[in-house]
């Protein structure tokens, strides 16, 4: 296959992950700033919400990335790597109790068919794989595209810092991008706190 065609590829497999990324960073981004917002009681199911639909379309991202296809022509990295040459080692949906197992078995479990909650799915919550995980997963992917000759782009936006921004707003705190010293931030939040 040519070279055009496989960065095309690799591009399409890039925001793939990259979109993964950004909702696992979002996740993560609400997770650390949970205990403020709930003292705070403003928006919490808001939060909730956005942190719970940001982990699914990691989940879902990532399963369009490892999936085994037999449609030659969507994009996958099992297909990047046949068509590329590629001698990478990408995981196996199909191991049992591997995170990329889990992952498939949570998004055909509870996204897919929406199981009602209950006993099971609060196991299948706590049978997803760590947060570092679902990162590695996303390294793999991005690395693997990376090891084609693919250059990705240099800039790409940030979920996390939208989220974090709109966050502050909620607890009156200034943007991201004025705040200069991380020490001017961990001290307006303590004040915040005290109220």
């Amino acid at each position: 296959m040519n070279k055009s065609a496989i960065d095309k590829s690799c591009q399409n497999l890039w925001l793939i992950a990259h979109s993964a990324y950004e909702s696992l960073r979002m996740w993560e981004a609400i997770a650390v700033h949970a205990g403020e917002l709930n003292k705070k009681g403003r928006h919490i199911h808001f939060w909730g919400s956005c942190q719970r639909l940001a982990m699914g379309h990691a989940i879902v991202d990532i399963c369009k990335l490892y999936r085994d296809s037999k449609d030659p022509k969507e994009e996958t990295l099992y297909r990047l790597k046949k068509i590329a040459s590629l001698d990478v080692e990408l995981p196996d949906a199909k191991k049992l109790n591997s995170p990329l197992e889990r992952i498939f078995r949570f998004r055909d479990k509870i996204l897919v068919h929406k199981e009602i909650v209950s006993e099971e799915t609060n196991e299948e919550n706590k049978a997803l794989p760590s947060i570092a995980e679902f990162y590695e997963l996303v390294e793999l992917a991005k690395a693997t595209c990376c090891s084609t000759g693919y250059e990705p782009p240099s800039v790409m936006v940030s979920l996390r810092n939208a989220t974090k921004n709109v966050m502050f707003k909620v607890l009156n705190a200034p943007p991201i991008s004025d705040i200069k010293p991380k020490s001017e931030y961990s001290e307006f939040m303590r004040k915040e706190l005290q109220d």
